[in-house]
């Protein structure tokens, strides 16, 4: 479950940074996970737009946030775990979370102007610990650890 060290962080960082410059991705990545599994919408719904596009970009930003820091949980997991546990604000089934790998991957591919093949097994790569973490944690019934707080996703 540790980062792999030959993810190259920084492309994947550069990476998310060119989709959201183009503007458009959240927009496409919400549409296209809200349309992956009637319980997405169903979990999402109740938000406004705007609220269901933060709440992705902040689950992006953990993700990238974990595979920098390797096997220790990052803040930004626990703060993701928090709010996606069975009793959190926003609960997400963990079989959800390869719908949103393969969503937010699909949507990289169409929104950053740079990309290339070689990108995919990086951002795959740097999702992995996160997604892992995240069973990890959802399994055992620890919503975000002992860090507890009224952080929001």
């Amino acid at each position: 479950m540790t980062g792999d060290p030959g993810v190259n962080n920084l492309d994947v960082r550069q990476s998310y940074q060119r989709c959201r410059s183009e503007g458009a991705f959240l927009g496409r990545f919400l549409a296209r996970f809200l349309s992956s599994d009637k319980r997405v919408d169903a979990t999402l719904g109740r938000y406004t737009k705007a609220r269901q596009e933060v709440i992705l970009d902040q689950s992006v930003r953990a993700v990238i946030q974990q595979s920098r820091s390797g096997s220790a949980p990052a803040d930004g997991i626990h703060r993701v775990v928090q709010v996606h546990s069975p009793h959190g604000d926003v609960p997400i089934d963990p079989s959800l979370y390869p719908i949103w790998v393969e969503s937010l991957i699909a949507t990289i591919k169409e929104t950053d102007p740079e990309w290339v093949a070689a990108l995919e097994p990086e951002w795959r790569a740097a999702i992995a610990p996160a997604v892992d973490v995240l069973m990890e944690l959802h399994m055992a019934g620890r919503p975000g650890g002992d860090r507890g707080g009224a952080s929001r996703v």
